[in-house]
């Protein structure tokens, strides 16, 4: 490594599933190998049913980070009362049944980045995400399009670059891992 090279360090989080087990975790890793989880606390499960959990935060319920591996156990063994989110932390700015180009905390930022990366970009011609309605509509074939992004989406570009597997729920664009805990 030269003077030159700048290294990027990879954030490290700790898993937070403890709060709902009420035992340690000694998970450690990447935030990207994460999931958001909002889970209901004991005390407050007899006024409600299980998997209608209501409105977040006035639910009561916690939003936790944890891995994905804690994640899928949470949910599978919590009844309904433990729900994995997807919750906007930044943008991304991807083409249309094609890589991520462009990664950041704000729009702004995003549609920076991937400027650095589009040969004859043009910040005017970016599309704000559109769902698809019964396999009709949605953003046009191969337009840049900019969305929010999960937490894990973000920090996953942001070490191993943005050609990589993502999935869209409900206007925020998410890991392969968060889609399928989010679809479950």
């Amino acid at each position: 490594m030269n003077e030159n090279t700048i290294k990027v360090a990879e954030a490290t989080v700790s898993c937070e599933c403890s709060e709902v087990l009420g035992e340690a975790c000694d998970w450690i890793g990447p935030a990207d190998e994460t999931v958001i989880i909002e889970s209901m606390p004991g005390d407050l499960r007899g006024s409600r049913t299980a998997g209608d959990l209501g409105s977040y935060p006035k639910n009561g319920a916690r939003r936790l980070r944890v891995s994905v591996d804690c994640a899928r156990n949470l949910i599978e063994a919590d009844n309904g009362w433990t729900i994995a989110v997807a919750e906007p932390f930044g943008f991304v700015v991807y083409q249309v049944n094609g890589p991520i180009y462009g990664v950041g905390d704000d729009r702004e930022e995003a549609l920076s980045d991937a400027s650095q990366w589009v040969e004859e970009f043009k910040r005017d011609e970016v599309e704000e995400y559109r769902a698809p309605v019964k396999g009709r509509g949605g953003n046009s074939p191969h337009a840049l399009v900019i969305a929010p992004a999960s937490a894990a989406l973000v920090s996953r570009v942001r070490h191993h670059g943005g050609d990589l597997v993502y999935d869209m729920h409900e206007g925020i664009a998410v890991t392969r891992e968060e889609f399928e805990l989010l679809d479950s």
